[in-house]
């Protein structure tokens, strides 16, 4: 917990008195003496009214100095909200208030007064998955940077963290989809969906972006008569622009020091500084041009903000401002609890950095002084602890070595929902401050001047700073952003904190995955979803138990069917063959040869069983010749080569020496007798193994033995042959791990390792949907660091055990805990979910498109209804309706039986 203290900046003083206080209270003893020395008594009782009125507002100024202060502070809003709008110049108006002049060089802006500024945007901190042990270091970090600030040269930092309406993604998405159309035209299904997923995303999606501003102004003159005289005398059009200049100068001096603490820092320039400006007072509107050659304030300022009762109004957009006067009790991580909100926001923190001695004196003289004000009668509770207070921040500040600054913190939500807006307002003010022993004060006076004083530029003329130490400041720093994914995204999804997240799994070299969820967590919806997504890019083969995936890989042209109803040759066609030759001479070289090797791996089992040994090096290469020898010279009457040709082949070979001819006679003995066993004779046949191009799902259901290994593997490897010979990207699915696992593990374990390490090397990735800690346990741990993309959805238990056998940061396996369960999720109406890919975590809000859900619909309850609408039609819109029309005369007939069992 970071230890923050009530140590705001007083009312104005003179020697550590309120100067109202002193104001009042000298005129007491004047007005007694009158009382005394008049004997009129109706003067002795108005002096004595006035006696006694001066004393109470002194005592009471003196006592209430932070009231006070608000009070002064506010005066300026009064001033501004009575004056008429754009009045002419002799007059006072609400344009005033805002100091923007004029530009220098191009990136500088130039303010009343003699100040300067200038505006860069950077990356932020990507901290919402942070550990304990991250988090200190960042505070750390932030604590050194305040520290290198200097504390004399009227140095003013300002943080925006500007959360703001980006369907960037969505745009770049829908144009991705556009050219993989291109290559050849997607059935409709696959355009609506994806017209779907963007029209669900679009409304939700925020982003975060985060910019700094640094003023800079005049260094503190010497004050005296003579000295006053010569600044009125030198204060010039020119010698105004020579300081400004001087002060622009070293200001981007000081930017170039700031670029290791801000990575990604790009200065803006003074036309986009102009528009950040725009943006944030009227986030609905386009900005305007600006013409430089005027007045910069009358031209930003085009809209006064008006009071609607409990928020403020500008145009058709609502704001509601807050000041943060009183700090929270914060933990790290702490704008966790806000930048992440469903409505768009802007945090502005304001900081003047101190120097520490003199703070710390001034701290020290002030208490001094209250503690000799204080008595038995006078003393009061409130007081004594300021007192305790103070002297407790001095220790603290001095044990810790921290830097010391002046300080305010406004959080501005605005939206054009005005109900929703106060929502949201409402649930920052009581969750994220009351609840935490902290304030905010959101008044009508208040919340205007906020909405001036947070805009980039005008930080230092903030009436509210208050004084703290660099652990409050540093840990409530308004930095966090959210990773995007890639720019030109085939798969789209949006995170919990409505950051779009764009995927383009195509690209990825090594593309294996994992998906770790529960029953209903929406895993076979999401995989549903991501096949449709990347439709022409990536061709998917599933391996499942039931037909979770027929409805989707049929819509789309694939071929599904159900293992036990096939008859297999492991043996890929002579076709593939020569379509890997011809790609190894235009320059995917070595491939002949990994068609070869991958062939002879495939034969393995059949020599030494699912759990024998691996070939030696002599048997490796008589089957590799072999091999070789059967694909140069094709059979006629075939497609592919049969095993009993294997068999004959080994035959035929020449052995090289004495290790290969005993290796030889050892692999004709051992593939004899695997075909002239039952389970052979299922695999000599000449029918070839029907493979779609574009996808293929195969049902394993009601199958299992020794039969159901070989089937496993020989179809697994035939997946990869088809798609390494013809340079296709795929993934093959190994949907329920768990019970392919149980069944067939030898060959599952068979299966996972050949892709595993091969997946690397020709684009074929493995993805494996599961459940349980055992299966991911059965996972080496160097295949485990070789999966780039996982996926994990909701889980009851073991999500420390799974999170240390991934390798998973802290922080996400701790919010990966506390998901709710489907059965909750389901009134919400989205899952949850947590992403990694190109090494960034995303956190999920897995909402899909009515038609992604109609498709996909995988519940138990509706096997026989989704069953008999895939046998009716193999139009997938026929399909949905026939289901629905199902469904409904299922419900009716059951209404009608509960009717007359009511009767």
């Amino acid at each position: 917990m970071i230890e923050s203290f009530e140590r705001r900046i007083g009312a104005p003083r003179t020697k550590g008195y309120p100067d109202l206080s002193i104001m009042l209270l000298s005129g007491v003893p004047i007005m007694v003496g009158i009382v005394v020395m008049v004997p009129v008594v109706p003067v002795k009782l108005m002096f004595g009214f006035m006696a006694l009125c001066c004393f109470a507002g002194g005592a009471l100024t003196w006592y209430h100095y932070d009231d006070y202060l608000v009070w002064q502070s506010l005066w300026m809003g009064r001033k501004m909200k009575k004056a008429p709008e754009l009045a002419p110049s002799d007059q006072f108006c609400y344009v005033d208030g805002f100091t923007w002049k004029s530009n220098l060089n191009g990136y500088v802006i130039a303010h009343a007064g003699g100040v300067v500024s200038v505006a860069f945007t950077w990356g932020g901190t990507r901290d919402s998955f942070f550990s304990t042990a991250e988090h200190e270091r960042e505070l750390n970090r932030r604590i050194a940077f305040l520290r290198s600030l200097p504390v004399d040269r009227g140095l003013v930092v300002e943080n925006h963290l500007i959360r703001q309406k980006d369907d960037r993604l969505v745009d770049a998405y829908l144009e991705e989809g556009r050219k993989m159309d291109l290559e050849q035209p997607a059935p409709p299904i696959v355009a609506d969906i994806r017209s779907q997923v963007a029209e669900t995303y679009r409304p939700m999606s925020r982003s975060n972006q985060v910019m700094t501003v640094l003023s800079l102004g005049p260094e503190p003159g010497k004050k005296g008569i003579l000295n006053q005289s010569w600044s009125f005398v030198r204060n010039t059009a020119t010698g105004r622009y020579r300081q400004q200049d001087r002060l622009a100068r070293e200001l981007l001096e000081e930017i170039d020091k700031l670029k290791s603490d801000f990575p990604g820092l790009k200065l803006l320039t003074k036309d986009q500084y102009a528009e950040q400006i725009q943006r944030l007072q009227q986030p609905n509107e386009s900005p305007h041009v600006i013409d430089w050659r005027f007045n910069l304030a009358e031209q930003l300022t085009t809209n006064k903000p008006e009071w609607d009762g409990k928020c403020i109004k500008v145009r058709d957009t609502y704001f509601a401002s807050f000041l943060v006067q009183a700090y929270p009790n914060m933990g790290l991580g702490w704008v966790h609890g806000f930048v992440g909100a469903p409505v768009d926001c802007h945090v502005c923190q304001i900081i003047s950095p101190k120097a520490v001695g003199k703070a710390l004196d001034a701290n020290k003289s002030q208490a001094n002084f209250e503690e000799a004000t204080l008595s038995s009668k006078r003393g009061t509770d409130l007081a004594i602890s300021k007192l305790s207070d103070a002297k407790r921040y001095r220790q603290y500040v001095a044990d810790n070595q921290l830097p010391v600054a002046d300080n305010a913190y406004i959080v501005t939500f605005s939206a054009k929902n005005r109900e929703a807006l106060l929502h949201y307002g409402n649930t920052f003010k009581r969750t994220v401050i009351a609840d935490k022993d902290g304030m905010v004060r959101d008044s009508e006076l208040i919340q205007v001047e906020m909405m001036r004083v947070r805009l980039p530029g005008m930080g230092r003329s903030s009436y509210f700073f208050r004084e703290d130490h660099g652990q409050t400041v540093g840990a409530m720093m308004p930095f966090t952003t959210f990773d995007q994914g890639v720019d030109n995204p085939e798969s789209l999804r949006i995170g919990s904190s409505g950051q779009l997240i764009g995927s383009a799994p195509s690209t990825i070299k090594s593309p294996n995955s994992l998906v770790v969820a529960e029953m209903g967590g929406g895993k076979d919806t999401n995989e549903g979803l991501l096949f449709i997504e990347t439709f022409r890019r990536i061709r998917y083969d599933f391996f499942e138990l039931g037909n979770s995936y027929q409805g989707v890989v049929e819509a789309v042209g694939g071929h599904y069917c159900r293992a036990r109803e096939q008859a297999i040759n492991p043996l890929p066609a002579y076709s593939e063959y020569r379509s890997a030759m011809a790609l190894a001479k235009q320059g995917a070289k070595g491939l002949d040869t990994d068609f070869v090797i991958t062939q002879a791996n495939v034969l393995a089992p059949m020599i030494n069983g699912m759990k024998g040994d691996p070939l030696t090096r002599p048997q490796e290469s008589i089957l590799q010749r072999t091999v070789r020898m059967l694909y140069n010279n094709p059979v006629a009457d075939v497609e592919a080569p049969l095993l009993p040709m294997v068999l004959e082949g080994l035959r035929t070979v020449e052995a090289n020496s004495e290790a290969q001819e005993k290796a030889k006679s050892y692999l004709e003995s051992q593939l004899f007798e695997f075909l002239d066993s039952e389970t052979g004779k299922r695999f000599c046949d000449k029918d070839q193994f029907v493979i779609s191009p574009i996808a293929n799902a195969i049902d394993f259901d009601k199958f299992d033995g020794e039969l159901f290994e070989f089937y496993m593997t020989f179809i697994a490897t035939r997946m990869v042959t088809n798609a390494m010979s013809r340079g296709v990207r795929s993934q093959i699915v190994l949907n329920e791990f768990k019970v392919l696992l149980q069944r067939a593990p030898d060959a599952v374990r068979w299966i996972t390792l050949t892709l595993d390490s091969m997946g690397r090397k020709d684009g074929t990735g493995l993805t494996r949907i599961t459940q349980n800690l055992s299966e991911i346990q059965s996972i080496s741990q160097d295949a485990l660091n070789g999966i780039p993309i996982r996926t994990l959805l909701s889980r009851r238990d073991n999500h420390a055990k799974i999170g240390e056998a991934l390798e998973m940061p802290v922080g996400v396996v701790q919010q990966w805990a506390a998901f709710l369960s489907p059965e909750q999720m389901n009134v919400k109406g989205y899952r949850e979910g947590f992403k990694y890919e190109r090494g960034q975590w995303h956190k999920l809000h897995l909402q899909f498109p009515q038609l992604v859900l109609d498709i996909m619909n995988t519940h138990h309850d509706d096997k026989a209804a989704r069953d008999e609408s895939y046998r009716r039609s193999k139009d997938p819109y026929e399909r949905i309706r026939i289901f629905k029309q199902l469904k409904e005369e299922e419900a009716r007939k059951l209404k009608e039986i509960h009717h007359e069992a009511a009767i």
